[in-house]
């Protein structure tokens, strides 16, 4: 790791060196190739192959930014992506190395893990209220049973004209209600 963050500090540092110095270069190997034709030596331009040096340079840090990061970061994001769309968050990304591609694939997924953990929890949540749900309905119906044979006993002991009857039905016809919720 120590090696490669020195590589791309010199790679960085003589990119800036030809960026800043470039031009001052050349205008001096300019005034060189014009003293050297005004001798009458002939060879190779000094600018046209700082040029061509600074072409292949420049190719090759391209190359070298395409494998060490855009490829990574692309395979990341196919693979964000694809997780995305399927919904599958058991899935788990890959990527090796210790650099900050790798820690964040890293904290992906552990944030994977626990929305696959909560959701694992919801859905025990969820199976836990539907049987309290039955539960509670079955012991509701119960006491509703319980209170519509009362009714149903109160009303065959009181004469047919008795004012209470009236009561007793609003309370029979209520409990069929609830019962039916």
């Amino acid at each position: 790791m120590k090696l490669r963050k020195k590589a791309l500090i010199t790679i960085g540092g003589a990119i800036a060196v030809i960026i800043a110095f470039g031009p001052i270069l050349s205008l001096f190997l300019g005034t060189q190739q014009i003293s050297m034709e005004r001798q009458g030596n002939s060879g190779i331009n000094p600018l046209f192959l700082i040029s061509v040096v600074s072409l292949v340079f420049g190719a090759a840090i391209m190359l070298f930014l395409e494998k060490a990061i855009l490829s990574r970061l692309a395979k990341l994001s196919t693979s964000v992506s694809s997780i995305s769309s399927t919904g599958d968050l058991s899935s788990r990304l890959s990527m090796t190395g210790k650099d900050e591609l790798s820690s964040l694939a890293d904290e992906i997924n552990g944030m994977l893990t626990r929305l696959e953990q909560a959701q694992s929890e919801l859905k025990s949540l969820n199976e836990k209220l539907r049987v309290s749900g039955r539960l509670i309905r079955h012991d509701v119906r119960n006491k509703m049973s319980a209170i519509t044979i009362n009714v149903y006993l109160a009303k065959q002991k009181l004469p047919p004209d008795h004012e209470v009857l009236k009561h007793l039905s609003e309370i029979e016809s209520s409990v069929w209600r609830a019962v039916e919720i």
